[in-house]
């Protein structure tokens, strides 16, 4: 017997890939499998619509059944570490079925579309998004995988309240030119936190967004952002903190009556920092997360396991 639960999500937020063989997988939807009980092998399947799963442009989710496999998250590693047979499917690019027969797998865990190629853009993926405090100026770099379009227009932007965004920086990329990292420096930052998006747009106009960067331009300053995905799937999470200074963090996590049930310490770079926290340990709950740092502390945030 077995609990199968749909999460509209990154799935990429759970971990790297690690697989041979495995190319990228679904940005925005994967499943959790637990075994309740027993111990034979089954059958998985995933299902796709185009007018569903796509969540970042209406660009074809699917276009090659040949290379579309299952991919496996082990959740304790947190890593895609293996796939099923490339191209046991069934339907067609506008909705179907991709099937890895016989799984077997102590624990189970996350099972995501994914790609064996470049094919199949399961959408447009951002490797990485980040930004760093180079004195009073604001380095931002990122690196992007352009699956399914000739070309793209990339326009940093930048708010000081996450709700008007203004272009700092726009660049023209071919889909060769997609294959190397790019970077922009703010040498002008607006005073307090800084917020930095990435828009994007194919060579058919149509846009997605990046997640936002945010840095501090100030002498002191710390800043958490809302965890993603939550409910958080597996035993770790990754936490993107903004510091105006290097230092180091207690990051602090509580149960509902506000007992400490997890301490971790952090050294942050004065920018944008990202770090993973395992919370393995902790049973299935509500919680709350904040930062201690130099007497400052961040917001608390709530997540539930």
């Amino acid at each position: 017997q077995f609990t199968a639960e749909y999460k509209r999500g990154d799935a990429m937020a759970l971990g790297a890939i690690s697989s041979p063989g495995l190319d990228h997988i679904s940005r925005c939807d994967y499943w959790t499998l637990t075994r309740d009980n027993g111990t034979s092998t089954v059958d998985i399947t995933l299902a796709w619509n185009e007018s569903i799963n796509n969540c970042v442009t209406p660009m074809p989710y699917v276009n090659n059944l040949g290379t579309l496999t299952i991919a496996h998250n082990n959740n304790a590693g947190g890593t895609w570490d293996a796939i099923g047979t490339a191209g046991v499917t069934t339907g067609n690019a506008t909705s179907g079925t991709v099937i890895w027969n016989g799984t077997q797998s102590a624990s189970f865990g996350a099972f995501a579309i994914g790609s064996t190629n470049f094919q199949n853009p399961l959408p447009f993926t951002i490797n990485y998004f980040r930004g760093v405090k180079l004195n009073r100026e604001h380095q931002i770099n990122w690196y992007l995988s352009c699956y399914s379009t000739p070309s793209v227009t990339m326009s940093l932007e930048r708010s000081s309240d996450q709700r008007t965004y203004t272009p700092l920086h726009t660049i023209f990329a071919t889909a060769q030119d997609c294959q190397q990292p790019f970077g922009f420096r703010d040498i002008d930052p607006a005073p307090g936190i800084n917020h930095y998006r990435l828009k994007i747009t194919d060579a058919d106009g149509r846009v997605s967004y990046s997640p936002v960067v945010s840095l501090i331009n100030a002498d002191k300053g710390l800043d958490i952002q809302p965890i993603t995905p939550n409910p958080v799937t597996g035993s770790r999470f990754n936490v993107r903190i903004s510091s105006a200074k290097a230092l180091v963090l207690e990051l602090h996590i509580t149960d509902i009556q506000g007992r400490v049930v997890h301490r971790q310490r952090l050294s942050l770079v004065a920018g944008f920092n990202e770090n993973t926290v395992d919370i393995s340990r902790l049973p299935a709950g509500t919680y709350q997360v904040y930062g201690l740092a130099n007497g400052e502390r961040t917001k608390v945030l709530r997540f539930v396991k």
